[in-house]
Formats: structure tokens, C-alpha cells, sequence
């Protein structure tokens, strides 16, 4: 019925088979493999006193049950063996004379009537080669047997009767390959789609026939019946409107006459149905129309089926799906779904920030790409095992290595859990880049050792004061017993010049240790860089050259003028000797105002939020390798050769800091030079704020695209989460190739990228070949080194806009709206 077209009802000869049987006088009956009966013929019906319409449908034995009276009764055993027979062996079996009761109807009084019978059941096959059908064929010799029992017939009749009974037999295994001819050519006509009603009764999609001339119903099988709720007995020679509401009857009857008027097949995926006890259905419906020998359309056939639990079904999921997919997107972690294959099945747009892959793209792959191939197989052996069901919760987290699409590594922490699916069981991974916490628990961790070395060197320092008193003491007592000018007097005084050297390392220490007695005032900033400026110059000497740059509202502090002289002296000296192996170079001097944000202060252990006034010294030396960037502040600590210096310079300038409240940060490229930045707390009721403060307003972003170019992974998270936070729609690269490979890809309208990167282009250059390429680009830079340290004492090529790091947020908004507005 899936290919249904308009028929044609053929004219001629052709028998009508179904009247054949049913008019035929010999006793047939139709079951089905399950004992079912299917169909009955007149002759049987009036020989065992039945209904048609009341046995059809109904099981054999239910219809004709053993004569309860009959104790002795066998007629349901023998007939039940001898078809369970036929079922096995697909052959006819013939029975010997049975004595089987048939009820009497209570019309006639009820109770049994004895009955003797010759039966034969016959095997119909169907296309699989099993039984289809049994043919159930009887004989009523009552008569005879009880004629038999009165004597009444010569034993000569007898032997006639039973070898014409014998030949009966012949004739009925005959009969049996007629009837299987019969039957084949029955098939034959209801796949011409001839209506055979034990095939249409038992479908289970609801059959309905409607006259073409009046729409009304000539034919709805039991489906039928129990979809609309509806009897047969009164839906037939009824129309639509006798039976359903008047608009959804109207509807069905503009779409009958649609179809009948098409003569085509027409299909109506989803319609609403008003029965009688169900509320309403939906269908998935197939109408056409059946022609008669001229081509006119005669009835109008429809086959439905009803799918109300398939779309609650289906609704449901998708609010399902609608509601994981809603988790999906709005989880914190990467989540990744693997089959047992190792296929990456699912995946979240978190995936995106995190891997740097488009989710759609990952499906399909494998999640090996998602590992250096170093580690891949340990990484896969979790997978397995969570497959294997070793780890089935979520709180069982694991702490692995990723990989990126740009090929670098970072750290993760993963969950693995088991699922089963439709198709097949998978390994739910959530997956967290942990680089940015980790960086804030190594500067905690860094942060505790220093805090840890300033209390162990301050006892020790104290400690060693007391001793140094007496030993200094002891020996000045010790010259005014001696002859001046003596050997003596001499050795004496080398001695005391240890000890006051000694003195001043200790001195040094209980700087580090934030323990050295201060005298702070109120400086202004810029006067005491300005006053120890010819001393500076006398540090560096002739071949090295001091770079000024004041703002003149620095904000004015409260700290020991005498040590932050120290410090800066102190930085001078080392920006003197990292300058030194290339014979000449700058020292540049700046002063400014910050503002430290909850950003900033989030990753930097020990100091609050708020105003700082800035004093920035950079160098154009050697830089301090990355490896060792985290121990310049550390007591003894040093890269000089032995004898240039006792590694408490950095230490000092680090602990004096700390103990007026304020913050040291350094940056370093090797081969280029370093920043120190020292911060100072505003001091109370000096000047006014910075506009942009953080009471200010933030300035929102647009609806424009940023590409942020970083080499550093977490600076680059946290400016990707800035400016997504702004508004903009961000996009990320590590380094000038991969960011001109962004730009060939992706509309942008501002480049916003660190000076000194590698990959070999700097921030300069990528600016420079990306205004060539694209005109209308716009550029921000930004480094952690001043602008006359990376540009000499012009400004930026073309007129490009610097933003020194570190930077808040709303300086980046503000400078950005500028950047995007010229």
C-alpha cells in the first residue's frame, strides 16, 4: 500500500472468489496460525448452527469448546493435535471420524447437539514458505453413524459408503492443491489491491471507503474503530458530518473532493482527529481515489495511521534536546561526547574557547586530535576505561594535558561519564582549562614563599645585628688600645670594615623582610625622580642615556624618600649591567597615574584594588629569561658573576615595596630589555581621581570584530573574556602568521595586538602588513614596555595607538572606541 495509486476495478469474467467460497456447499473453515478463524463459508455456518459476523475474529476452540456434559468428550484434543500437526509439518492431515458436540443456540434451547464429523485440515503457505492459513474442511456424517448404531444398514451399504468415504478422502487431498491455487490466486488479487476483508479487518492502520458521490462511509475496518471510537454499525452509510465537528468535517470533505478531483495520490502528514472518548488524535493520512472501468473515480480510499505518541513522543524530546542543548551552551566547561570508537559524537561551543576548534568540525573526528601525540594514548586509556564503567561520576576529576588547534598544550581537568544511547553507548567528557588558575595559584604559591623568606631572613638578619653590634663594638674599643699606623691597628680595621659591610647586608635583609625602620612623607614623585637624576647618570655612565617622561598630575604618595631613592638607584644599577654586553643603550624614566582593577589585583597576590601612583624604568638590555623571571625577587639571588653583587638589590627594592603598601611588577623579553613598574598608594586627599576610576562609567563596546593577537595563553583568555564582555565579537591568535591567517579568513575591524611576540613579526610589522593589506583596518598595540623604549623617541609608525600593560578594562573600552572612531 506504500506505492498506492488510482485503480482500476477491471471488468470481464473474473470470478469473484470470495462469493465462490462462501457459496460453495461443501464445510470449509479459515484459521489462521494462531487457531484464529478468518473466514467461514454459508454451508459451514448452517451445519454447526453459527453467525458469520458472531465467530469471525474469534478463537476455534472458544467457538466450539467440548460438550461439558461429555466427560469422555476428545473432539478439542484430537482437532487441536491434528492442526498443530499441519503447523509443523506444513502437510495435510486427514482424521479419522470424530464425535465433536456443537452448541446449541439459546434459541433452540441451548446445551450441546451430538455430532459426528470427517474432518481435514489442509496447509496454506505463504511467500515465506510458512502457514499462512489452515482450510479447515468437515464432512457431517451424523446421520450415517447414527443409522450404523441402529442396524438399520446392510453391512454390504456400509462397505459402499466407506470405501465412497475413502475416495472422499482421495478427492479432498486433490482438492487441496486446488484450494492452495485458489488461495495464490487470492494473494494475487489483493496485491492488486482487491479487497479481501480478514486482510483490511486485521491491518493496523485504520482503513476507510468512502462513495465518491456523496462522501459517505461504504467501508472502515476495526482500526478504524478504535481510532474515532466510533462503531462500524454507525459510521456506515454516514458522512463526515454526521460524526465529527462540523469544521473538521468540512475539512475532510475539501480535502476528499481535492483528491478525487487530482485523481492522484495525495499524502497529509499531520491532521487532528476529534473521537468520541480519546480527545484528540493526530494522523498521518494517504487518500486516493479507486476509478471504475471508465476512469471515473468511484469510492475514496484512505489508510491512516495514528502517530499522537510519536509527535508527544517527538514534542517531548525536542523540548528535551531544547532543554540539554540550553545546558550545553550555557556550561563553563568544554563537553565532548566520544562513541566507543573514539569518534567525537558531541560537542559544546564552549569547546570553541577552549580548544580553538569549531564545534561542527570536531564531529566525526577523532579525539585523539584533541592530544599531543605523547600523551594520547594515557588520555585515551581514561576514555576506555570510563567506557568499561571505571568512572562513572562526575565529581571524578582528572587532571590532563590538551592541545590546541594552534598546536600548543595547556592544562585541563576532566570528568569522564558513561552513558547508553539509541546508538550505542558514549563517554561524556567535561573539560576545563585550568591555565588562568593555575597562574593565580602559582603567584599565591610564589607570593607564600616570599612571605616565608622575609620571616626566616628578618630573625635572621635581627638576630645577626645583635651579633655585629658586638663584634663592631668590640673592635672600635679594640683600635683605641692599638698604636695608630700598627699592623694591628691595621688587621683591626679591615676587620671593622667586614663587619659595617656586613652591617649593610643585614640592613638589606630587613628590607626584604618589610622590617627595616621607615620615615615616609609626602613626596611628590616626580620632584624625587627629578632630584636623583645626575646621580643616576653618574650610575650608568657615558655610554648609557637617561630618557625622562613625567605626567605632571602624578598623584603624590606617602613613602621613605631616602629608600625609594634606593630602589630607584638600585634599578639603575641592574638596567646598567644587563645594558653593559651591548655597549650602549637607553634608560627610560616614567611616572603616571593607574588605577589597579579587581581583574588586575585577581592574579596578583597582596595588593587591593584602587588609585597607585606609577615610577616605570625600563632598559634596553639582555631581559631576564622566563625560567627564572619568578626568583629575581628572592634574598641571594643573582646572574652576576661572582663577586658583581650580592643578590639583595632586587630583594630590597621588593620588601620596601611591600612595606609601604605598594606593588612591584616586572616585565621581560629576552633581547629586548625590561620594565620595572613600581606602585605606589595615592596618598589620601591628594588631587583628584582618574576620570576613568572604577566608580566611572565603562565605556560600552559595538557590534564590531576584534581580532586580539597574544603569544602569552592566559593574558590572551583574559582579553578575549574583556572584550566579550564589552560586547565586541572577539577572535584570537598566538602570534603574527597565525593572526594574518585570521585576518584571509574573517572580517575585522580592528586589529588589537602585542608589540613583541614571536613567530617573527612583531606587533609593529603584522600592523604594518595589515593596514597594506586591508586599508580600512584599524590597529591598536599594546606592551608591557613604555612607548620610547619600543619606538626610539618617535612615535609609532602611522600614527598607531599604544597601550601600555597593564591596563584596566575601561582604558581598553575607551581607547578602543577611539581607535574604531577615527
Amino acid at each position: 500500500m506504500n506505492d498506492m495509486a488510482a485503480q482500476t476495478v477491471p471488468a470481464g469474467e473474473t470470478p469473484d472468489f470470495r462469493t465462490l467460497f462462501e457459496a460453495t456447499p461443501n464445510l470449509y473453515l479459515i484459521l489462521d496460525p494462531n487457531l484464529r478463524i478468518v473466514a467461514v463459508n454459508d454451508a459451514y455456518c448452517r451445519a454447526t448452527m453459527t453467525v458469520r459476523d458472531e465467530i469471525v475474529g474469534r478463537g476455534l476452540f472458544e467457538v466450539f469448546p467440548d460438550n461439558p456434559e461429555d466427560v469422555g468428550a476428545t473432539g478439542v484434543s484430537n482437532l487441536r493435535a491434528s492442526l498443530q500437526r499441519v503447523l509443523s509439518s506444513h502437510r495435510a492431515d486427514t482424521m479419522p471420524t470424530q464425535k465433536y458436540d456443537i452448541p446449541r443456540p439459546a434459541s433452540d434451547g441451548g446445551g450441546f447437539e451430538e455430532r459426528y464429523w470427517s474432518p481435514m485440515n489442509s496447509p496454506i503457505p505463504g511467500t515465506d514458505g510458512e502457514v499462512r492459513w489452515i482450510v479447515h474442511r468437515v464432512e457431517d456424517i451424523t446421520e450415517f453413524v447414527r443409522l450404523e448404531a441402529e442396524g438399520k444398514i446392510s453391512q454390504n451399504v456400509i462397505a459402499q459408503l466407506r470405501e465412497a468415504n475413502d475416495a472422499l478422502a482421495q478427492r479432498n487431498a486433490e482438492n487441496a492443491a486446488l484450494q492452495r491455487d485458489l488461495v495464490a490466486r487470492t494473494e494475487e488479487l489483493q496485491r492488486t489491491s482487491t479487497f479481501f476483508d480478514v486482510v483490511i479487518e486485521n491491518m493496523p492502520a485504520m482503513v476507510a471507503v468512502k462513495d465518491a458521490t456523496d462522501l459517505r462511509f461504504v467501508l472502515l475496518n476495526r482500526a478504524g474503530e478504535d481510532v474515532t471510537g466510533i462503531p462500524r454499525s454507525e459510521s456506515i452509510g454516514k458522512s463526515d458530518f454526521d460524526m465529527f465537528p462540523r469544521e473538521q468535517a468540512e475539512a475532510f470533505v475539501a480535502r476528499d473532493r481535492e483528491v478525487l478531483a487530482s485523481g492522484h495520490l495525495q499524502i497529509i502528514a499531520e491532521e487532528p482527529i476529534a473521537t468520541r472518548h480519546n480527545g484528540v488524535r493526530y494522523l498521518t493520512t494517504r487518500k486516493m481515489p479507486v476509478l471504475d472501468e471508465r476512469g471515473q473515480p468511484k469510492y475514496l480510499l484512505a489508510m491512516s495511521y495514528d502517530i499522537t505518541e510519536r509527535k508527544r513522543a517527538a514534542e517531548a524530546l525536542r523540548a528535551s534536546e531544547a532543554m540539554f542543548g540550553s545546558l550545553m551552551a550555557a556550561s563553563p566547561d568544554a563537553i565532548i561526547a566520544v562513541d566507543d570508537k573514539g569518534t567525537i559524537v558531541l560537542a559544546n561551543e564552549r569547546v570553541r574557547d577552549v580548544y580553538g576548534h569549531d564545534p561542527a568540525e570536531l564531529i566525526g573526528k577523532n579525539a585523539s586530535i584533541l592530544s599531543r601525540v605523547e600523551v594520547r594514548e594515557e588520555n585515551y586509556g581514561r576514555i576506555r576505561r570510563a567506557m568499561a564503567g571505571a568512572a562513572t561520576r562526575i565529581a571524578d576529576v582528572q587532571s590532563l594535558e590538551g592541545l590546541r588547534s594552534d598546536g600548543t598544550t595547556f592544562p585541563m581537568e576532566a570528568s569522564f561519564s558513561e552513558h547508553s544511547t539509541d546508538q550505542g553507548r558514549v563517554v561524556m567528557m567535561a573539560i576545563r582549562d585550568v591555565t588562568a588558575r593555575e597562574a593565580v595559584e602559582g603567584q599565591l604559591r610564589q607570593a607564600l614563599k616570599m612571605e616565608a623568606i622575609g620571616n626566616l631572613t628578618g630573625g635572621l638578619a635581627h638576630d645577626f645585628n645583635n651579633l655585629l653590634s658586638i663584634v663592631i663594638g668590640n673592635i672600635d674599643l679594640l683600635r683605641e688600645e692599638l698604636d695608630k699606623g700598627s699592623g694591628a691597628d691595621e688587621m683591626a680595621g679591615e676587620a671593622l670594615a667586614a663587619a659595617l659591610r656586613g652591617a649593610e647586608l643585614t640592613r638589606r635583609l630587613l628590607a626584604f623582610a618589610r622590617r627595616q625602620p621607615l620615615q615616609p612623607k609626602l613626596l611628590d614623585v616626580n620632584d624625587l625622580v627629578l632630584g636623583i637624576s645626575k646621580m643616576l647618570e653618574r650610575t650608568l655612565g657615558a655610554n648609557f642615556q637617561i630618557m625622562q617622561r613625567f605626567d605632571r598630575g602624578t598623584w603624590p604618595v606617602v613613602a621613605d624618600p631616602v629608600q625609594l631613592e634606593a630602589c630607584l638607584v638600585n634599578l639603575a644599577a641592574n638596567a646598567r649591567d644587563a645594558m653593559t654586553g651591548k655597549g650602549s643603550g637607553e634608560l627610560v624614566i616614567a611616572t603616571g597615574n593607574r588605577y589597579l582593577d579587581e581583574d588586575y589585583v585577581s592574579l596578583h597576590h597582596g595588593i587591593a584594588a584602587g588609585d597607585y601612583a606609577l615610577i616605570e624604568v625600563s632598559d634596553t638590555g639582555s631581559g631576564v629569561p622566563k625560567e627564572i623571571l619568578d626568583k629575581i625577587f628572592e634574598p641571594f639571588f643573582t646572574t652576576k658573576q661572582e663577586g658583581r653583587g650580592t643578590g639583595l638589590g632586587l630583594s630590597m627594592v621588593f620588601g620596601f615595596m611591600k612595606q609601604s603598601g605598594g606593588h612591584i611588577n616586572v616585565y621581560s623579553e629576552e633581547g629586548v630589555g625590561t620594565t620595572f613598574r613600581l606602585y605606589l598608594p595615592r596618598a589620601a586627599g591628594a588631587a583628584d581621581k582618574l576620570e576613568a576610576s572604577a566608580n566611572g562609567p565603562t565605556v560600552d563596546g559595538g557590534p564590531e570584530t576584534i581580532l586580539a593577537v597574544e603569544d602569552n595563553p592566559g593574558l590572551r583568555s583574559l582579553v578575549v573574556k574583556q572584550l566579550s564582555q564589552l560586547g565586541y565579537r572577539c577572535l584570537e591568535a598566538e602570534d603574527g602568521p597565525a593572526a594574518l591567517r585570521v585576518l584571509e579568513t574573517e572580517a575585522v575591524d580592528l586589529l588589537f595586538s602585542d608589540v613583541v611576540m614571536p613567530g617573527g613579526i612583531s606587533g609593529y610589522e603584522l600592523g604594518r602588513i595589515a593596514r597594506t593589506r586591508w586599508p580600512a583596518l584599524k590597529v591598536l598595540l599594546t606592551s608591557g614596555f613604555p612607548e620610547e623604549k619600543l619606538n626610539g623617541n618617535g612615535g609609532p609608525p602611522w600614527n598607531m595607538q599604544l597601550l601600555i600593560k597593564p591596563y584596566r578594562k575601561e582604558d581598553l573600552a575607551r581607547l578602543l572606541r577611539e581607535v574604531l572612531a577615527e
